[in-house]
């Protein structure tokens, strides 16, 4: 279908297709010519000091927010999700944290290591100590990461402040003083006490950093009724503050130990928002934990009422450049896949896990409200009356009802027969389109954010899945996102494409459905009250989608050969034009 437009309309779209924005990290990790090095230790800790300390909460618990009382109650809570989920077992040893007297949390890991390890120094060690430091002459302005979100800065291996450039590569770390670019020159390039292939990202804050890298910790546990220890390894992720005011002497400020794998991270101002998944242990549960130095911290524990197929401990942990913890929470939710943040707010989504019985009940809804309408009057009936019959038990009944189902398809003629089948099947490819447009949904969870205080707001649920964070965008206290839906019949694939406006409170207020059938979404970019959407196919269309009211409108299309997977802005003014 072709969308007329203006000359003006085309001339300003095509123009915003933003050219793809490409660092060429690679290429200035060759020109840095780094000299081989051995990977250190891996920076771990066995050392288990329980101490207790109070973080106090914020939350404004909602009737979806549930806080669990203690560990004791998070741990029989994972228990009893086993009975509801077939996949996991039922049965199991757990972990736990028994609050002594003394107000000290004793473990039975603590007890069966008879050598902690000494938490590790954080050291430096310096590769290049004669370089000296270049002056300090004024600079002109400089790029940035690419970040979505003005005044939210996202990770990246590649830092600087407009003078100095700071890269991770590998396990090191190197300074280089860049302005003026004629007089530019190495300073320093140190080694991390971790292994090159732990290291994540970073951020800079003036003459700080914070370095994202991760690990694994061992811990033990006795099965249910045993007595014999066995190794429990989780993953941890390490964040370090680094002071680099000395560029030659780089100093260890903390390190935060967070049970957990990394999943993203976003900084505002001086804070730092830190993102960990932990997988659940349905046999021996362990609850997420922080090390910093000696002090351990064990974040509250939240979940809501709606049942996870598959649950996962979500903790976000709010920290400061000068070290100092402001607060952290784990939720039990699915898995954090995609989050997307704006100065106020944090969004974390995933896709939306139904329990195997839930299809269970689906096998028979659909046999009752598709399929036994569309059987003769006769056969109706007699498996009515077998069904409503007390006195046969679930197995007994449906052999009587196959008897019934076999005799009245002997019945039928060949044609008649087929045109029944053909009937039927096309009902069931309606109903399925149906249920699995009604599972297969993106959940998102929105939490306020000031200043590293944190407050839970609600939940809900938008058809279809995100392609990524770009594809999701809050203005004006809206929240609007843009989704595929994707359906299988017998013999082919339905998709299409989707935008919702959710309100403050996550409740959906305007909508555009079926964009593009039969395509997907390729890239997408919020831009105030404009969406640039690409599909592709078998084309690649360009959609400009006008988003200045709840109800979302096509402004117009362009068909571009190929496609893209990314749009950039390049003239943030040229959306006060469209």
């Amino acid at each position: 279908m072709t969308v007329q437009m203006d000359k003006k309309k085309n001339y300003v779209i095509v123009g915003v297709i933003a050219v793809i924005f490409i660092i060429g990290a690679a290429a200035i990790f060759y020109t840095l010519n780094f000299d081989n090095q051995s990977p250190a230790q891996p920076y771990s800790s066995d050392e288990r000091v329980f101490t207790e300390t109070e973080i106090p909460s914020s939350f404004n618990t909602s009737e979806n927010l549930i806080k669990f009382s203690s560990n004791e109650e998070v741990v029989q809570f994972l228990k009893d999700a086993t009975q509801f989920n077939s996949e996991f077992p039922t049965h199991g040893g757990l972990v736990r944290f028994d609050r002594t007297a003394s107000g000290v949390f004793n473990s039975r890991e603590a007890l069966l290591e008879s050598e902690p390890t000494p938490a590790p120094p954080g050291q430096f060690q310096s590769r290049d100590e004669d370089l000296a430091v270049g002056s300090e002459a004024p600079y002109q302005d400089y790029s940035s990461t690419n970040v979505q979100v003005e005044n939210v800065d996202e990770a990246d291996y590649v830092k600087t402040d407009g003078k100095y450039i700071y890269i991770l590569s590998q396990n090191t770390l190197t300074i280089i003083d860049a302005y003026p670019p004629e007089s530019a020159k190495i300073i320093l390039k140190i080694g991390l006490d971790i292994e090159q292939q732990d290291l994540q990202n970073m951020f800079l804050n003036d003459d700080r950093l914070v370095i994202f890298y991760y690990g694994s910790g061992q811990s033990f546990g006795i099965q249910e009724y045993d007595f014999m220890p066995y190794p429990i390894y989780q993953s941890k992720t390490f964040a370090t503050i680094i002071d680099v005011s000395d560029k030659e002497n780089p100093k260890t400020v903390t390190t935060y130990e967070i049970d957990g794998n990394y999943n993203n991270s976003r900084m505002i101002g001086d804070m730092v928002y830190l993102i960990t998944n932990n997988y659940v242990d349905y046999v021996h549960p362990i609850i997420p934990r922080i090390m910093e130095s000696s002090r351990m911290i064990i974040p509250d524990v939240y979940r809501f009422p709606n049942p996870e197929e598959n649950y996962n401990f979500n903790t976000i942990t709010a920290f400061d450049f000068s070290g100092t913890l402001k607060e952290s929470e784990t939720f039990l939710m699915g898995s954090a896949n995609t989050i997307y943040m704006s100065e106020d707010n944090l969004y974390i989504t995933y896709q939306k896990n139904v329990p195997p019985k839930y299809y269970d009940t689906v096998k028979k809804d659909r046999f009752f409200s598709v399929i036994l309408p569309l059987l003769p009057q006769s056969a109706q009936q007699e498996i009515k009356e077998i069904l409503n019959n007390s006195e046969f038990d679930s197995y007994s009944q449906w052999n009587m009802v196959e008897e019934i189902l076999q005799d009245a398809f002997n019945k039928m003629e060949k044609n008649e027969r087929e045109k029944l089948f053909s009937v039927i099947q096309n009902a069931l490819d309606e109903y399925d389109s149906r249920v699995q447009s009604d599972t297969r949904r993106t959940v998102v969870h929105k939490i306020a954010l000031d200043k590293g205080s944190f407050r839970y707001v609600e939940n809900a649920e938008v058809p279809g899945y995100l392609l990524n964070q770009f594809s999701m965008d809050e203005h004006n206290g809206k929240f609007r996102v843009a989704t595929t839906t994707e359906s299988y019949t017998r013999d082919r694939t339905i998709l299409s494409n989707n935008v919702y406006v959710l309100d403050e409170n996550l409740k959906t207020i305007g909508s555009l459905e079926k964009i593009a059938p039969d395509e997907s979404i390729y890239s997408a970019r919020f831009m105030g009250d404009k969406l640039y959407l690409v599909t592709f196919q078998r084309i690649d269309p360009f959609f400009v989608i006008d988003l200045s009211s709840n109800t979302p409108v096509i402004l117009g299309a362009l068909k571009i050969p190929g496609f893209s997977n990314y749009l950039q802005a390049t003239c943030r003014h040229m959306m006060k034009i469209i």
